[in-house]
């Protein structure tokens, strides 16, 4: 069984309900998800799913650098309650970002930085998103409060040498359908050639969809939009692609990944822990 180590399963994007989603996740081979919220206002929608699904889906809180800028004055309150509500939620999807112009980089840093500097603080798993700001994102690595090796490079896309910057940080990587593209073929093969212990495997749906052909079909997928979101279920297919690219079989990319899952998430590499329990206190 599969773990998604990064989705966005309380969009409003999803006409399924969560209940749905989940059923066709498990059906097809993925136990459980990490749900990462984006803005304090989808944080409620997060702790709702997973006190609903205690053992399938596990709770991540952050600001998305693209949110950045659209924040209330009590916003590292509110994270730090929630997290404090979640013992055993992790900080994420957190980041930098100059692919977009608003918010811009000066805005984006305090808030990328304070969730840093709290999932050191409480020795939190952190996931983070980059996109064409790497050489900014090792420069805060440097200088902000070493995190201690729980750390989560989510869709990573940057260069080769960004990559070994990350390993000699503690950094772990999530990979998603969407590197299965051909366009996306640099990135492919660096998931075939990197360092197994460092693999994860992620949906981020409803983002990031795969080709056609490994994509999770939804009901009615006729009243869809052309662009239609990218179903969780879809990481069954995909993950087994990428088991295939290493030489592997799906149960032991499955293994690996889990494993490694765990050491990121907890900080053990109990892989055969069937649940993890995040309730309320």
């Amino acid at each position: 069984m599969w773990i998604d180590a990064h989705n966005h399963l309380q969009s409003p994007r999803f006409a399924a309900s969560s209940h749905e989603l989940l059923a066709a996740m498990q059906a097809s081979g993925v136990s459980a998800c990490v749900a990462n919220g984006t803005h304090p206002t989808d944080w409620e929608n997060v702790a709702a799913l997973a006190g609903k699904h205690p053992d399938s889906v596990f709770p991540a809180f952050g600001v998305h650098p693209w949110q950045a800028g659209e924040l209330p004055v009590d916003w590292l309150e509110k994270l730090r309650h929630h997290l404090a509500s979640h013992p055993m939620a992790g900080i994420g999807e957190i980041g930098l970002d100059l692919w977009v112009d608003e918010p811009p980089l000066h805005i984006q840093l305090p808030v990328f930085r304070s969730q840093w500097e709290l999932a050191v603080e409480l020795n939190r798993p952190l996931t983070i998103h980059c996109l064409r700001a790497w050489s900014e994102l090792l420069d805060e690595m440097d200088r902000l409060p070493p995190h201690p090796g729980r750390i989560l490079i989510h869709a990573f896309g940057g260069p080769p040498d960004t990559a070994e910057r990350l390993l000699e940080n503690g950094c772990v990587f999530s990979f998603n359908g969407a590197f299965l593209a051909r366009r996306k073929r640099r990135l492919f093969d660096w998931w075939r050639l990197s360092p197994k212990e460092t693999l994860l495997v992620e949906s981020d749906a409803p983002d990031m969809l795969p080709p056609q052909a490994y994509r999770h079909p939804f009901p009615n997928d006729s009243a869809l939009p052309d662009t239609p979101p990218n179903h969780p279920a879809s990481l069954a297919a995909c993950a087994t692609a990428f088991a295939t690219a290493r030489g592997l079989t799906a149960a032991e990319l499955a293994a690996i990944t889990n494993a490694n899952f765990h050491r990121w998430w907890l900080g053990t590499c109990d892989a055969n822990s069937q649940h993890i329990h995040h309730s309320t206190p």
